[in-house]
């Protein structure tokens, strides 16, 4: 296989293979996509293959203590697979790491042309590993207060500030409260917080059962003194 140029194996390979992915686009603005190993962009190309070209550079994670694999392909062992790839773990930090890639891909005229597509690789696979070890990212969310009231506005009439006296009477206790060292939602503990919700809404059923209880029975007693007003006209 060692002798075979790397064009004609293109052609083999290049319009059915068990690494294709769907294709996306029509005309010259197609792309297709490839699962095939060694190929920085997994794109199906001759220049990226990693099927058709003696020369390949794969970037991947090594798996262990957030290191990165840089494996290039022995151009002198292509007939023994278990012996093709020239790996080493890199462990350094990022800017370090990409020197390394740099100097095996461009400076000894391995493959100048992925060049480009090697520290992108590389970039992309050191963020993943940052994400996967420090959890995903919150996002900045604005400080709580420490206690959410039910402040409906401004005083209205003399029935609207008897109602408002009564409301809140019944929960002027019952505000949610907060830790004072609390300044954010990542600071929060939720369990504690959901604790004082639950207290909060058991309230708020408590109230509404008290106002429903007392205009059920203020339209009963509307209710008879109509039924009154109507059997003494009726008698008169």
């Amino acid at each position: 296989m060692a002798a075979v140029p790397g064009q004609l194996i293109w052609e083999v390979v290049k319009k059915n293979n068990c690494f294709l992915v769907r294709q996306f686009g029509r005309g010259t603005a197609s792309l297709q996509f490839s699962k095939e190993p060694n190929n920085l962009y997994n794109l199906h190309s001759y220049k990226h293959s990693g099927l058709a070209n003696k020369k390949t550079v794969t970037i991947q994670s090594g798996g262990k203590d957030q290191s990165v694999l840089l494996a290039t392909t022995k151009t002198k062992k292509q007939n023994k697979p278990s012996a093709l790839l020239h790996k080493s773990l890199m462990k350094k930090e990022f800017p370090r790491m990409a020197k390394a890639v740099k100097n095996q891909v461009t400076d000894n005229y391995y493959r100048p042309d992925l060049t480009k597509a090697a520290l992108a690789r590389l970039s992309a696979v050191h963020r993943s590993l940052k994400v996967a070890k420090s959890g995903v990212k919150k996002r900045n969310r604005q400080a709580l207060k420490r206690t959410v009231g039910l402040d409906n506005g401004d005083v209205g009439s003399s029935s609207s500030n008897t109602k408002r006296g009564s409301f809140n009477r019944c929960f002027s206790f019952m505000e949610v409260s907060m830790e004072p060292a609390v300044s954010s939602l990542d600071e929060l503990d939720s369990n504690k917080f959901k604790a004082e919700i639950k207290r909060w809404a058991k309230a708020v059923v408590r109230y509404a059962r008290q106002v429903s209880g007392r205009l059920g029975r203020s339209s009963r007693k509307s209710d008879r003194y109509g039924s009154s007003r109507s059997s003494l006209s009726h008698a008169a």
